[in-house]
C-alpha cells in the first residue's frame, strides 16, 4: 500500500476508540511511537490493555483548544462517539443516535 512507502515515526490517534488506527500503524510502521487519545474511561483502558506498554501512550481525555471539561455525546455506536452532537444526517447515513452524554476532560495537545 502507499502507506507502507512513508517512513512514519510518530503517529497520533485522537479519538482512539479501542486501538485500532493505533494497531495498523504499529503493523505498518515497526517501532513508529504512538499517542492515542480516547476520552471514554472503560474504552481507554480496553485500547491500553489491547495495545500494550512500551511504543503506545492512551491518555484518558479529549483534546480541544482549550484546557476544559466538556459534554461528551457517546452514540449508539460507540466509534461514532464525539464532543460534537451528532446531526440528523449522521444519525440516517451512520446510524449515530446519541445513547448518553457524559462531562469529559479536554486538555490541549
Amino acid at each position: 500500500s502507499a502507506m507502507r512507502r512513508l517512513k512514519v515515526r510518530t503517529c497520533l490517534d485522537i479519538g482512539a476508540n479501542k486501538g485500532q488506527f493505533s494497531a495498523l500503524c504499529r503493523h505498518l510502521f515497526p517501532g513508529v511511537k504512538i499517542f492515542a487519545f480516547e476520552p471514554l474511561p472503560e474504552v481507554a483502558r480496553h485500547c491500553a490493555r489491547a495495545l500494550g506498554n512500551g511504543d503506545v501512550k492512551v491518555y484518558a481525555h479529549a483534546l480541544g483548544a482549550t484546557a476544559s471539561t466538556a459534554r461528551f455525546y457517546v452514540t449508539e455506536r460507540a466509534d461514532s462517539s464525539s464532543l460534537l452532537h451528532p446531526g440528523t444526517r449522521q444519525e440516517r447515513a451512520y446510524g449515530s443516535r446519541v445513547a448518553s452524554a457524559l462531562d469529559v476532560e479536554v486538555r490541549r495537545l
